[in-house]
């Protein structure tokens, strides 16, 4: 987003906001999500077989969750431009996917379950090497 015009982020929401008063634009929209979920996920499969990212990570919820983040700047780009320049989006979905590559996405003990981590039961989970 950083070389698109500023005026993007606000086109987005208008976009959101016509899908809420035209059905056409809704399921346009809701396409082009189902899409890009689709994409995320598979990518997210892919990468978590390779080790990249964790075998933990659920990769329809990880690709909802980077949906989200997305949205979520794209909202603050249109509340506060001069902060959302400060933080680029490489910058925030890479921290984002540095916690998708943690080794252990698990909850601490009594805490509800990470709600991007598989369900465990019946897993078995595969090692990932040590830096050390």
């Amino acid at each position: 987003y950083e070389a698109r015009p500023v005026v993007w982020p606000r086109l987005v929401v208008e976009f959101w906001a016509q899908a809420r008063l035209h059905e056409s634009v809704r399921r346009e929209l809701h396409q082009a999500y189902a899409s890009w979920r689709r994409l995320l996920a598979q990518s997210f499969r892919q990468a978590a077989g390779s080790d990249i990212l964790s075998p933990q990570m659920d990769p329809d919820a990880a690709a909802r969750l980077v949906l989200a983040t997305h949205d979520g700047l794209v909202v603050e780009a249109c509340i506060d431009p001069e902060g959302a320049r400060k933080v680029s989006l490489r910058r925030v979905l890479g921290a984002l996917l540095a916690y998708l590559a943690s080794p252990d996405l698990e909850a601490p003990a009594g805490r509800p379950q990470a709600p991007i981590a598989k369900k465990s039961a019946g897993r078995a989970r595969r090692s990932r090497p040590s830096a050390a």
